[in-house]
């Protein structure tokens, strides 16, 4: 389902009257039914401009070599500051932010520095239903605004030290790590989990896409990040959106997701008119940030830039040849982060296509899982993407959706239009 078909599905759910498309603004007035397909008749013949999907039939190397040139000349122009619509993008404030919208009613973290614990981990997993698997006892994590405290690459300890950082889109303020179940430890790694800046400018400016994955429950699997051009980044985790574990031991799941995209601002705020809900295959992998210096461009924490259009990133890159051409050596946080996955350092082929779970969610709910744990295991109960079992099932029903107890894209875009319907947060999370 594209963004075409998103808008349209909220149109016909009534839950809007109104829709944004490229600038311009759609409406259903009195009593006229006018057919969603007969206002974006105009539209359905053009290509859809949100998706950066995947998908090399029909595209000529001509093609994608203007997108990756287009791209590269955005970064350089938006860092120079050319360009007085390549403004700073804000962040959502936190009662409408997707990521903590949902929190309304619980205490507000402190804002100090906490320390993060098997113990804080495991309160969001069982929180937000989610099942984790015995086969993968090392569990990928995200962390949205919050940086480790006392370095970039920490390894495996009984607790970690992060403190609170804004997303700004334009330096790492998040904290990607591994949660090694087992041994009741975990390993924390400066990164981004939010799409850079000028990849955002892109999207506003019809160019290319980029999107906000959404916090949940994901299934990556090891294996080959941007195979062509100087920058394959072997080893790397690729998205393969969800995974279920069936009673009699099968697996289901699917490639799909849901993401958030911004149309015409460069804030991720679902209260905006202009944010699109996007179910895709958006391939928000888990790689290294391939730039390694600092910012040159103000407003920054002099942490270090990098490169995403809504992949995961770890502070890092890979040794290169003459030619410039990354090698098969990871270097920096992410070799280290890597390690910490229990692959081989350098990647080898035969560990393509190992499966790990990736939990992410967001910094100010890790906090609070410290902060106020008691609270947190009485009234934290959360439904979101990757959540599984009987209270899914529940949700289901009330949704009006076949019940299988597993929230895939579908259940979703469901519950999303639900909130839009009671005009409560956009969100794609439900309080249980």
């Amino acid at each position: 389902m594209n963004s075409f078909e998103i808008s349209r599905r909220l149109f016909l759910a009534g839950a809007t009257s109104t829709f944004a498309f490229q600038g311009r603004s759609f409406a259903v007035e009195g009593d006229e039914k006018l057919s969603p397909d007969e206002v974006l008749a105009e539209l359905l013949d053009a290509a859809d401009p949100y998706s950066n999907e995947v998908d090399t039939k029909g595209v000529t190397k001509r093609d994608a070599m203007k997108t990756v040139k287009a791209t590269s000349r955005a970064m350089v122009d938006w860092y120079a500051g050319r360009g007085a619509d390549m403004s700073y993008p804000t962040a959502a404030a936190y009662d409408r932010a997707p990521d903590t919208a949902h929190l309304n009613g619980l205490p507000m973290p402190s804002g100090k520095p906490f320390k993060l614990t098997h113990g804080a981990l495991q309160i969001l997993a069982d929180g937000n239903h989610f099942a984790l698997s015995d086969e993968m006892p090392r569990t990928l994590f995200g962390l949205r605004g919050c940086i480790p405290a006392a370095g970039q690459s920490l390894g495996f300890a009984k607790s970690h030290l992060l403190r609170p950082a804004k997303i700004n889109h334009t330096d790492l303020r998040c904290t990607l790590g591994i949660w090694d179940r087992e041994r009741e430890k975990v390993a924390v790694f400066l990164g981004s989990t939010v799409p850079h800046a000028a990849n955002m400018w892109l999207q506003v400016n019809r160019v290319s896409g980029a999107n906000m994955l959404l916090s949940g429950l994901y299934h990556y699997q090891v294996g080959l990040h941007g195979g062509s051009g100087k920058s394959p980044q072997r080893g790397a985790f690729k998205l393969r959106g969800s995974r279920f574990e069936n009673a009699d031991g099968s697996v289901s799941g699917t490639e799909r997701v849901v993401v958030l995209r911004t149309v015409d601002n460069m804030t991720y705020d679902p209260t905006s008119s202009d944010e699109i809900w996007h179910e895709c295959t958006p391939w928000d992998n888990i790689h290294s940030a391939i730039y390694d210096h600092d910012l040159p461009r103000g407003k920054t924490d002099g942490t270090t830039k990098y490169n995403s259009a809504g992949c995961q990133i770890v502070k890092g890159d890979y040794l290169k040849d003459s030619a410039g051409v990354f090698t098969n050596k990871p270097r920096g946080p992410w070799a280290d982060f890597r390690k910490a996955a229990g692959l081989s350092d350098p990647p080898t082929e035969s560990e393509n296509g190992r499966d790990f779970q990736y939990m992410l969610l967001s910094g100010a709910e890790a906090a609070l899982a410290t902060e106020r744990a008691r609270t947190m295991r009485r009234k934290y109960r959360r439904i979101r993407f990757g959540s599984s079992g009987d209270a899914v099932a529940e949700l289901q029903t009330k949704l009006g959706i076949t019940p299988d107890g597993k929230m895939g894209p579908g259940s979703t875009i469901a519950l999303i239009l639900e909130q839009i319907a009671r005009s409560e947060r956009e969100t794609g999370i439900a309080t249980v």
